[in-house]
């Protein structure tokens, strides 16, 4: 059973501990603890994962893996689909932010992708 999805799992816990402790959004209990601690703790989960697909080849990356579900239950699924799933959840949480942001009567940062690789031809 693999638990590489576990410090993703636990930042969804820190958020809905966050919800029901009164705090005027999940935000501010997480920001709470500092900006560098949230850096600090993408970079280990980023080291993780790319430490474990590292070593994989092509055939593991399309292999079943087992884990443990939010509900308690087995699933399984690709290696390549779940690595796939965590980086669009990234997009998922990135709109949370944005709009967290707006909430707050400010106009957040461009931050899609193609933002950081184009560049004006004319």
């Amino acid at each position: 059973m693999h638990k590489i999805l576990q410090p993703h799992d636990q930042f969804h816990e820190q958020v809905a501990c966050a919800d029901s402790s009164g705090a005027t959004s999940a935000s501010d209990e997480l920001v709470g603890s500092g900006l560098e601690d949230l850096e600090k703790e993408w970079d280990k989960s980023l080291q993780k994962w790319l430490a474990f697909l590292e070593d994989k080849n092509e055939d593991e990356l399309f292999q079943d893996i087992v884990f443990i579900g939010f509900d308690g239950h087995n699933f399984a699924a690709k290696l390549k689909d779940i690595a796939l799933q965590l980086n669009y959840h990234s997009i998922h949480h990135r709109g949370q932010i944005q709009f967290v942001i707006r909430k707050q009567g400010f106009e957040p940062d461009f931050v899609d992708y193609i933002g950081t690789v184009y560049r004006k031809i004319d």
